[in-house]
């Protein structure tokens, strides 16, 4: 998922906008596939995988709306089927350190 996003990212910057909703419709198809857009609450996984889960959907649903403005086709995403929670306020390192309890010297 992780490297979808990086390929849409990679093809907005070529401005091919034909590979741009390839890649979407694979993350997205990916994303719904293994819940990522259901509530993390109901997922029996770990803090950091939780965390992990609600950065990668978030970041997918950013590159879906902006993705849909700039080609002109609507989101891939529905709204109404989106019940997740937002990402924690936190640093990313800072969150890797707090969940396995890694010590910065």
């Amino acid at each position: 998922m992780k490297a979808l996003i990086l390929a849409q990212l990679y093809a907005f910057g070529e401005e091919n906008y034909d590979l741009v909703w390839h890649y979407k419709t694979l993350a997205v198809g990916w994303a719904l596939k293994h819940g990522l857009h259901r509530s993390q609450k109901k997922m029996k996984l770990g803090p950091l995988t939780t965390e992990m889960r609600k950065r990668v959907f978030w970041s997918q649903y950013v590159l879906d709306t902006f993705s849909s403005a700039i080609v002109g086709l609507p989101k891939l995403l529905d709204d109404a089927q989106i019940d997740t929670e937002f990402p924690a306020d936190l640093y990313s390192l800072f969150i890797t350190i707090l969940m396995t309890g890694m010590m910065i010297m």
